[in-house]
């Protein structure tokens, strides 16, 4: 077993990230564990692009994830909404603008996953494809209790724990003995952000619906992809369309039916994007926990920031936001939260 730390972080996601490198630059020892092969968690471009196939919007009232970009140097540029939308369906393809155009989402430039992989940079103590696999309570017979982390590597000690993975994954895959039943049964039932979507991302030589006065801009009643959008960078490049789609349409041979529906809905230049990259989140073992969708009034609850064994396990993914929950900003806001809170907690220990 290693030495005592300060904090030990499950998750090197954009949460797990911002916590660990906020309490690092306040000089505590701080471990993060993540179970994938990258950080970044639901930020994550594919390899050699920076197209999104996972978080990508912020609004221009989230302070926090604004905030953070600032620091780190991330620039954002508006999303693009300009021209006519499309609505499927079933029966005729209609032209106009669906509700919702007059907001104004922004994107980051290099993607979102540009923000985890700058908070990476700087996190010191990261520890990839080392999964948490029970959490408890450690009573030592003089001094503090801790909290142990069993791993496949071993055990890892630490005074408080912070659980930057969703809440029913946390209560999913890692054994947490002593957390009441009724607590588990409230983090199983939250829904995971993004766990229930496929993103899929078309990129093509040019952005051929703008010249068609489209904004790339798209709802369907049929599927498989129900919502649309305008993916290009900055600058056009690469021009991209996206879409959502969800685990409910998504039935045999959903991705031969991707194709066809650009086709239908942008014409016959959309059938032979130059490349196509889907993510489907609940085919992930590290997001998607295999229940159902949960209850959406439970996204943000209270009861899932009050901290778990003996107040020394902290849950500080975006679902438990109660500024912005399922949003960038709803991950950082809480990361730091929590961080500030430990801060002073373990500045007040007694040495």
């Amino acid at each position: 077993m290693g030495a005592m730390q300060d904090v030990l972080v499950i998750g090197a996601g954009l949460s797990g990230l911002t916590a660990a490198w906020r309490l690092q630059e306040a000089g505590l020892a701080v471990t993060v564990l993540e179970a994938r092969e990258r950080t970044g968690g639901r930020t994550v471009s594919p390899p050699g692009s920076t197209v999104d196939l996972g978080a990508s919007w912020v609004w221009d009232t989230e302070a926090h994830v604004h905030a953070l970009l600032r620091e780190l140097g991330v620039e954002t540029f508006p999303h693009h909404r300009d021209g006519l939308d499309l609505y499927d369906d079933g029966r005729a393809l209609q032209r106009g603008r669906l509700p919702g155009s007059h907001v104004k989402e922004r994107r980051l430039r290099g993607g979102a996953q540009s923000v985890t992989l700058a908070l990476a940079e700087r996190v010191r103590d990261v520890h990839l494809e080392q999964p948490a696999r029970r959490v408890t309570i450690e009573r030592a017979q003089t001094g503090e209790p801790s909290l142990r982390v069993d791993t496949d590597q071993g055990q890892r000690r630490a005074r408080h724990v912070i659980a930057a993975l969703p809440p029913a994954l946390l209560a999913q895959r890692v054994q947490l003995p002593e957390v009441a039943p009724d607590r588990l049964a409230l983090l199983r039932r939250t829904p995971t952000w993004m766990a229930d979507i496929a993103k899929v991302v078309a990129e093509y030589p040019e952005r051929f619906w703008r010249e068609d006065g489209l904004s790339g801009r798209a709802a369907s009643a049929l599927g498989p992809m129900m919502e649309l959008h305008d993916l290009s960078g900055p600058d056009g490049h690469p021009p991209a369309l996206f879409g959502f789609a969800p685990r409910q349409l998504a039935t045999a041979g959903w991705r031969e039916r991707l194709v066809p529906q650009l086709v239908k809905l942008f014409g016959p230049r959309a059938a032979s994007p130059s490349a196509l990259h889907t993510k489907a989140w609940w085919e992930e073992e590290w997001t998607f926990a295999g229940q159902d969708s949960g209850d959406p009034r439970l996204l943000g609850h209270p009861t899932l920031r009050e901290p778990l064994l003996d107040g020394r396990l902290h849950l500080v993914s975006t679902e438990t936001s109660g500024v912005s929950p399922g949003h960038m900003d709803g991950a950082i806001e809480r990361a730091e939260h929590v961080a500030r809170q430990l801060q002073q907690a373990l500045a007040q220990r007694p040495c």
